[in-house]
């Protein structure tokens, strides 16, 4: 999630409710449900991309989401937060993250395909 701390119509991010996977690309107003349901004590592969039209979600690198986006996604200096956000409960995650990563460009699903099972190296 990257939004101020107090509202989410200046953010973007990914989020579950009530089990389902939910996409936030231009704030908490225009949230598009992707019809994913995560399942409990299973490791999933989440990915979210946006290419300056289409923003898109992959689980397990199969595309579950398309929604074109009429507004660019707001661009801010807020943090960026993983795993919850601090002011509503009902977005918090309850899990484990492993291997995060933020991309400069939205990946094709090929990319996504070839990178959800590289380890990030550290020196």
């Amino acid at each position: 999630m990257k939004a101020s701390g107090n509202s989410w119509a200046n953010g973007y991010g990914i989020a579950g409710r009530d089990g389902e996977l939910l996409f936030f690309p231009v704030g908490f107003g225009q949230a598009y449900r992707t019809g994913y349901f995560i399942p409990e004590n299973q490791w999933t592969h989440i990915a979210a991309t946006y290419d300056g039209i289409d923003a898109k979600v992959y689980v397990n690198v199969s595309l579950y989401g398309t929604q074109t986006i009429e507004s660019p996604i707001p661009t801010n200096n807020f943090p960026l937060g993983v795993g919850g956000d601090p002011g509503w409960a009902p977005f918090n995650f309850f899990g484990a993250l492993d291997e995060v990563r933020v991309w400069s460009k939205a990946l094709t699903q090929a990319e996504i395909q070839a990178n959800m099972n590289c380890e990030i190296q550290t020196t």
